[in-house]
């Protein structure tokens, strides 16, 4: 379950019981994106989210041991995020027409990555230097979404390996919005993306018309 503050317990040195040291957790994240988004992963380290934050580096370290700590910390409060964003679309998708729910699903993923492409590079690439995985039940949960939907629509559908089908949808998706966000960040929020995205597969999904 996602806690209220966003912030999985399990990935925090001490745990903040009370609201205050909630706060404080939460302001150090914020502070650690913030560095991220504005200086980069070259100009990150806990002594600069300390500044940032507003707090001695001693309440950095009380909850987080490491940089590398702060990164796993954050990344999974993003990822934390962009279900929520999934099981929004997914409520929208219901029993809706292929094309249509897959606009739901695609247009959430790129809003949520529109929101500071600067963000989101600089923390795939702080992942990727630190060694972070996805938290498995997060991209499990993610998958089973999809899965759900297409199972729903499986007569529809070219492929009849779903769990392919939604490896081949998954994996395509995000690499893209990965290279757009590296690339052309701008392409996240114009709807030409948006539209070959939805090109992409729709030809994958569904027989030529």
């Amino acid at each position: 379950m996602v806690p209220r503050d966003g912030v999985r317990q399990d990935k925090l040195r001490k745990r903040p019981v009370q609201r205050r040291a909630a706060s404080t957790v939460k302001t150090i994240l914020d502070a650690t994106a913030r560095v991220l988004s504005t200086e980069g992963f070259r100009a990150f380290n806990t002594n600069r989210v300390a500044k940032v934050a507003g707090v001695n580096i001693a309440t950095v370290y009380r909850y987080f041991s490491t940089k590398e700590a702060l990164v796993e910390a954050l990344w999974h409060k993003q990822c934390e995020a962009m279900l929520a964003i999934l099981v929004e679309a997914g409520v929208k998708m219901g029993a809706a027409p292929i094309k249509q729910a897959i606009t739901h699903y695609v247009e959430g993923l790129l809003r949520f990555h529109a929101e500071d492409p600067a963000l989101h590079h600089e923390l795939r690439y702080a992942v990727a230097a630190c060694g972070v995985s996805n938290p498995p039940e997060i991209d499990q949960q993610e998958q089973q979404l999809l899965r759900a939907y297409l199972e729903l629509h499986r007569a529809e559908l070219v492929p009849q390996d779903l769990d392919l089908a939604v490896f081949v949808l998954y994996s395509a998706v995000d690499h893209i919005i990965n290279d757009a966000l590296i690339k052309q960040p701008e392409l996240l929020d114009d709807g030409k993306l948006e539209r070959e995205i939805m090109a992409l597969i729709c030809g994958y999904l569904l027989p030529p018309q």
